[in-house]
């Protein structure tokens, strides 16, 4: 498992797909520049080292169109920890400014490692009222600036050199590649489904997005079947060419890529998963899980290269060939959006039209057979 991979592997939440809005233009993001003192021990804790690297990225990706109306990442909410010896400094920051910092006896409670997810309106529930794994223990300094400036939800970031060392990544660019790409792809997610999903109706989230199987089901089940690996092969060719302008070459391998999927949902028509009330066949679970990973990834990766940031997966028909670092439907899924990118008529119409879908049921899988006209009937409709 290559250095990326074991961060993942600790990092990675279970997280669903999307509702759409917009989000203003705010200012460049810039470090702060305050000195501490001994009554304001935090204020140049975010000035230097991983952090001051972290707001150059975020100056760069702040230049770059929204790859979705949705996910601005002018306006990204974060809440950013610095460990000390003697507890965490936490800040807010938005709008390229550093809003208010606070230093706590405790490490925030971030379960999935070097983030966290926090919904404001239960940041101090007790632990077994936030799933599992949204953020807790954010100094109250800070939380009230949060909901003061009407933040719902927000990414919880402790990503410096001592952390992200401590999974695995020791080597400085290594650790301002997988920073930059987790901090957007996580940040997706927030923005996508937490703010507007989770925190209106907290704890209850409406029924439509209850539509994740298990992933070991699906992984067993469906992912298992040696043929999902072939279809992996031929996408992450058709990657390959779109990735050398060889637009031809590109559809071609799209459309084989599609018969072959299209032959394996049918040889597994009878295999259904449970997800919630529900129970979906493979095709439908699988579209879940790629546009909801791997819509976070296009997002993610697509403003990187934008933004002439290098990202950990370099060229992605190598992340696509590979099952090293995600789980399959991350590769799949980013590399069916990058494909439809190309083919789409305008940048970023077709992931904004699928990640807008009332429901997400199988939105991606039926966006790929419509492009290349393999025939598969449940697409089509009642």
């Amino acid at each position: 498992m290559t250095g990326l991979g074991v961060v993942v592997a600790r990092l990675v939440a279970v997280i669903a797909l999307a509702a759409s809005g917009c989000a203003s233009a705010p200012a460049p993001v810039s470090a702060p520049t305050a000195t501490s003192s001994p009554s304001r021990p935090c204020d140049a804790a975010f000035a230097d080292g991983d952090f001051a690297e972290l707001f150059d990225d975020l100056q760069r990706v702040a230049e770059v169109d929204p790859v979705w109306p949705s996910f601005d990442t002018r306006g990204l909410p974060l809440v950013l920890e610095a460990r000390t010896a003697t507890g965490a400094c936490v800040a807010h920051v938005a709008d390229g400014r550093v809003l208010a910092t606070a230093h706590t006896d405790a490490p925030i409670e971030n379960s999935l490692g070097v983030f966290g997810i926090l919904i404001t309106a239960r940041a101090d529930a007790a632990p077994a009222e936030r799933m599992g794994f949204l953020a807790g223990g954010v100094p109250e300094v800070v939380l009230r600036s949060l909901r003061d400036a009407g933040v719902r939800a927000a990414l919880v970031w402790s990503g410096n050199a001592e952390t992200l060392s401590a999974a695995g990544l020791g080597e400085p660019a290594t650790r301002a590649r997988v920073a930059r790409y987790l901090l957007l792809h996580e940040s997706f997610h927030v923005q996508a489904l937490f703010g507007p999903v989770f925190a209106p109706g907290w704890p209850r989230i409406r029924p439509e997005w209850m539509v994740q199987a298990d992933q070991e089901a699906l992984t067993r089940e469906c992912l298992g079947d040696p043929a999902a690996t072939r279809e992996r092969a031929i996408l992450a060719d058709a990657v390959a060419a779109g990735e050398a302008d060889d637009l031809p070459r590109m559809r071609e391998g799209l459309r084989t890529f599609a018969e072959a999927r299209a032959a394996r949902y049918r040889r597994l028509a009878a295999v259904r998963l449970a997800a919630g009330e529900a129970e979906l066949p493979c095709w439908v679970a699988e579209s879940v899980w790629e546009l909801d990973e791997g819509g976070a990834d296009h997002a993610s990766l697509v403003t990187l290269a934008e933004a002439g940031l290098a990202a950990p997966h370099q060229p992605l028909s190598d992340y696509v060939r590979g099952d090293t670092d995600n789980a399959p439907y991350y590769h799949t899924g980013a590399a069916q959006l990058f494909v439809l990118g190309r083919l789409a008529p305008a940048r970023g119409a077709l992931f904004t039209e699928l990640q807008t879908a009332e429901a997400p049921t199988g939105a991606l899988w039926c966006a790929v057979v419509e492009a290349t006209g393999v025939p598969f009937e449940p697409c089509a409709g009642p």
